[in-house]
């Protein structure tokens, strides 16, 4: 279950990686959002890019995550796709884990 203090991070995450792609979209999957979380469990977040996934901006949104991993203490799993990728590579839409996604998520 999240704790109240965990909820916190949810606008952080957010708003770092929306300082790096103001129209990113972020989302709360696995165990937190079926809320069957550890205490220690990671955050897994789809990360959908505008556009392009380049290496300069995943250092860069991984760079702010990662400050906020040191600042609270937790483990940030960041999956970056562009959001045209995620919308509409068939491969993809056929993997466990497209499905685990769909299943879970929470928008953030």
């Amino acid at each position: 279950m999240l704790e109240s203090k965990e909820l916190n991070n949810l606008p952080k995450i957010k708003e770092s990686i929306l300082s790096v792609d103001p129209e990113a979209e972020v989302y709360l999957f696995g165990s937190r959002a079926r809320k069957d979380n550890q205490k220690d469990s990671d955050w897994d977040l789809l990360i959908l890019l505008s556009d392009a996934v380049t290496f300069d901006r995943k250092v860069k949104i991984t760079s702010l995550l990662f400050d906020l991993e040191l600042s609270e203490n937790q483990l940030f799993n960041r999956i970056f796709f562009s959001r045209d990728e995620w919308m509409n590579n068939s491969l993809l839409h056929t993997s466990p884990f497209f499905r685990e996604v769909i299943n879970d998520y929470i928008p953030l």
